[in-house]
């Protein structure tokens, strides 16, 4: 039987619910003490067969608070209600922070500590990334990456980098090929030749587009088969989203703790 969605679309209503109510010491302390906390999901078992079930991030200490950064996961859990996620951590201390309410609505996280090497310079360092799919396989992506839906797990292996030259996106099943082309290639972007893969495309925006992308409501992005968008971080920071903007789209209309919003009329 394919997977009921209304269970899904149940439990997004049941996590934001719980992100709203567990603001009051009360209520928060006695689901924890009579064990409502972690929500059982009702999706839980509905399992996709044929989509992306494992996903990696990189975050820093100062991510934990960080309303964007958790939208990014919001967009993984959206579409792939029962992936596993991955939160590789630069910091000694794995307190998740705001990240536990995923734990705590019945996701799939875990936190993983990792220490810079000498020479990196970016969290979404190539040498770093490749690693953590030599080790792991699955999708990285970084903190100012949002899914626009669900991504096939017949991808064909590949990377995007930003413009500062850090990863996006990439992808790579444990011990992939990809990985020792990615660290010897200068390319944007490189994708592997694999029997039966399917072509995928990322966009990555600059600081002018992604202001467009949040203010401008008749602009869209020049592919409608974009798998997943990058923004400019700055801007996102700067600058509210409107309604009906592609970034409203992707940022605050799939997402699960609708709660809180941070979009204007």
């Amino acid at each position: 039987m394919s997977p009921n969605l209304g269970s899904h679309y149940a439990d997004r209503f049941r996590a934001s619910f719980w992100n709203r109510l567990k603001k009051n010491d009360y209520y928060n302390d006695a689901a924890h003490v009579f064990g409502r906390i972690p929500l059982k999901r009702q999706g839980a078992d509905l399992y996709s067969q044929d989509i992306q079930s494992k996903f990696h991030f990189i975050f820093d200490p100062s991510d934990f608070t960080c309303w964007q950064t958790r939208r990014a996961i919001e967009s993984v859990f959206y579409f792939h209600p029962n992936a596993k996620v991955f939160v590789h951590v630069s910091s000694n201390e794995l307190d998740l922070g705001a990240f536990s309410i995923f734990m705590e609505s019945g996701y799939d996280l875990e936190a993983r500590k990792f220490e810079y090497g000498e020479k990196e310079t970016s969290s979404n360092n190539m040498v770093k990334v490749c690693g953590i799919l030599q080790s792991f396989g699955g999708v990285f992506l970084s903190k100012q990456t949002y899914l626009r839906g669900e991504l096939s797990d017949t991808l064909d292996s590949g990377y995007v980098l930003k413009k500062d030259g850090s990863v996006a996106m990439m992808v790579a099943a444990r011990g992939d090929v990809i990985l020792e082309s990615a660290l010897s290639s200068n390319d944007v972007s490189f994708r592997a030749s694999q029997p039966n893969a399917k072509e995928w495309d990322v966009s990555t925006l600059t600081a002018d587009e992604t202001n467009n992308c949040m203010g401008d409501v008749n602009w869209v992005l020049p592919s409608s088969d974009v798998v997943a968008v990058t923004v400019d971080a700055h801007s996102l920071q700067e600058h509210k989203i409107l309604m009906d903007s592609e970034c409203y789209g992707l940022l605050e209309k799939n997402c699960i703790y609708c709660d809180e919003l941070h979009w204007e009329y």
